[in-house]
């Protein structure tokens, strides 16, 4: 019997059980019945859900879900996915093959969004068989990074906009945003922080099946203390952590066992489950410590009795999720205003806008930034950055990068900061993120010309003229389309050497390790450009030479984004491969294609740069 004298329902069953591609490529295409069958809306949302799991929103996918299967061309959104699948491959092979055009393939790849995800994904978590392994891994996570900053931006563009409507969702959201830079393809994104706290409070109603008897106060206070009881708001040891990196971003507070958050975060978690049982629940942005603010319905007050708003506006009520398991008094936070000198007492007892928080907590993230500097340069090792994931001084700078990105987007440019943190951002964009540079082109020069344009106007000129910021701009366009400067042994000079690309090292007067990752132009070059003999100092991408009679290097160490200088004297070669092993170099793929311990030589992958090595 042939496969085609079988009963439809049971050829239906096969088609689930083959792969997709045997399908498109195979079955549909041996005759009119098979190809007829085979083109059946269900077979194919079935692969559509169980091959890719994110999808770019301008698909509306779970919007398709609740449609009959017939609506939707099922097959024709899949073939689009595998089409573009096959686009990020050749977008991601082209990176890891050449510096020239790099920046370039990653705004492709960025501007597919989550239609990429599941693709970078598999490359993130690459098999030790690839060859590149160490490269492919680092620039997936680079791209999926880059597509994850993206969100985060377009999530503050579109909050930074007045709206007279309030989204019940948008504080949680423009706070999530921040974990959008740590996110490192795990879970926490900002479907996964809605789904959370979504699921927080479904367990808060099934545990108290009468709360639609309650009045708003009691609603409140219930959801107060509920919150608290579960350890989802506050901090054990505030003395110790609330500088804590973990503490300031709702996703981490969400998801770690602890559930520690500074108050601004732990009010953030009240209020986006408030307002998911009705409740009118607000941040209040109090001097100080961030409390939140509960607005009875219209034409009631808290109790729920009726009241005319024009001779007798319902009372709010105020609570401190973080610290208290009950109602603050506002005659307490009045009293406590006077103290501080407010001039404008009923301002300070409003709720605040999201784009307050949101700088707020920015604000938060570069004072622990500032700290974890601090305790860095005393200490050493420091706690305060440890995430979920990832390596604490990476996420550290990422969310450092991301408190910039805020800022810029929700303080006006008619502010005198503005410009302090358009300086700041301007430089760690290019040292460290240059693969946002048409994001920045995109929504921070805008924002650029607006504050150069203002500060005309009052006839005090900015420190640098808008064509200063364009150029660092396309230059840094223009650069990626340019080869890399060339460096063989062969040319006179260069002969002599004494260390590869990759070769791992021990600094021989301070003890930290190393890969190698540059040497410079030798004796005799008229090009050489002053520098630092500092090993602290950073170097990035210059010829530093500063005696004629060393040699220097660039390296990288085990967990720094920075690129520093050694000279050839200090250099300790390490021949043992276990030691490298253990070592986490972070950065390693950026510039290896894997680690080879028979020669405990890291492979090089800027062979365009020293074809020698």
């Amino acid at each position: 019997m042939s496969l085609n004298q079988l009963p439809d329902e049971i050829i239906r069953h096969v088609l689930f059980c083959l792969s997709p591609l045997d399908t498109l490529h195979g079955v549909g295409l041996t005759c009119r019945h098979l190809a007829r069958l085979s083109r059946e809306g269900l077979i194919w949302r079935f692969h559509c859900i169980q091959t890719f799991k994110y999808w770019h929103p301008s698909h509306g996918f779970k919007t398709l879900l609740r449609l009959p299967a017939h609506r939707t061309n099922w097959k024709q959104l899949f073939v689009l996915r595998y089409a573009r699948n096959k686009q990020i491959s050749r977008l991601l092979e082209g990176i890891l093959r050449t510096k020239v055009g790099r920046l370039k393939r990653f705004e492709r790849i960025t501007k597919f969004g989550y239609d990429a995800k599941d693709f970078l994904l598999e490359h993130c978590d690459a098999d030790d068989s690839f060859e590149d392994v160490l490269a492919r891994r680092y620039f997936a996570h680079a791209a999926l990074d880059a597509i994850h900053r993206h969100i985060a931006v377009e999530q503050w563009i579109s909050l930074s906009v007045e709206s007279d409507r309030h989204n019940p969702l948008e504080l949680e959201k423009g706070l999530g945003a921040f974990d959008m830079f740590v996110l490192h393809g795990q879970r926490g994104d900002l479907d996964d922080i809605t789904a959370l706290l979504g699921s927080l409070t479904a367990r808060f109603c099934s545990s108290h099946p009468q709360m639609d008897e309650w009045t708003t106060r009691e609603k409140a206070l219930a959801l107060n203390r509920w919150v608290r009881a579960k350890n989802l708001t506050g901090l054990r040891h505030p003395e110790r952590d609330y500088r804590n990196l973990r503490n300031c971003l709702i996703g981490q507070a969400l998801q770690h066992e602890d559930h520690e958050s500074i108050p601004i975060i732990s009010s953030a978690i009240y209020c986006s489950m408030a307002q998911r049982i009705g409740l009118d629940a607000r941040c209040n942005a109090f001097p100080g410590h961030i409390h939140v603010v509960v607005s009875p319905p219209p034409g009631r007050d808290l109790d729920d009795k009726q009241v005319d708003e024009a001779t007798e506006p319902g009372k709010r009520m105020y609570l401190d999720p973080h610290g208290s398991d009950d109602e603050v008094p506002a005659k307490e936070l009045r009293r406590l205003l006077a103290r501080f000198g407010s001039e404008n007492s009923t301002a300070a007892m409003e709720p605040t806008p999201t784009s307050s928080t949101i700088i707020r907590t920015a604000n938060n993230i570069r004072f622990s930034y500032e700290t974890f500097l601090e305790q860095q340069d005393r200490d050493g090792e420091t706690n305060l950055t440890r995430l979920l994931h990832g390596s604490g001084p990476m996420n550290v700078n990422a969310c450092y990068y991301a408190s910039l990105w805020a800022m810029l987007i929700m303080v006006p440019t008619s502010s005198f900061e503005w410009e302090e943190f358009f300086d700041v951002f301007m430089d760690r964009f290019c040292r460290h993120w240059p693969e946002d540079v048409w994001l920045v082109e995109k929504y921070v020069m805008p924002l650029y010309e607006r504050f150069a344009a203002q500060r005309r106007r009052l006839i005090r000129p900015a420190s640098s003229d808008v064509n200063d910021a364009w150029r660092v701009v396309r230059y840094t366009q223009q650069a990626d389309n340019l080869p890399p400067s060339v460096f063989r042994r062969s040319d006179k000079g260069n002969e002599d050497v004494p260390f590869k690309i990759g070769q791992v090292f021990r600094h021989r007067r301070y003890g930290w390790m190393g890969v190698i990752t540059g040497w410079t132009l030798m004796r005799g070059d008229s090009r050489r450009t002053e520098g630092s003999d500092d090993p602290d100092t950073p170097d990035p991408d210059l010829e530093i030479v500063r005696n004629p009679e060393k040699t220097y290097f660039t390296y990288i160490r085990s967990t720094s984004a920075e690129r520093f200088v050694i000279a050839e004297a200090n250099v300790e070669l390490i021949n043992d491969p276990e030691l490298v092993l253990e070592t986490p170099f972070a950065y390693a793929g950026k510039f290896f294609k894997r680690f080879d311990p028979e020669t405990c030589c890291f492979i090089s992958n800027i062979k365009e740069q020293y074809p020698d090595d």
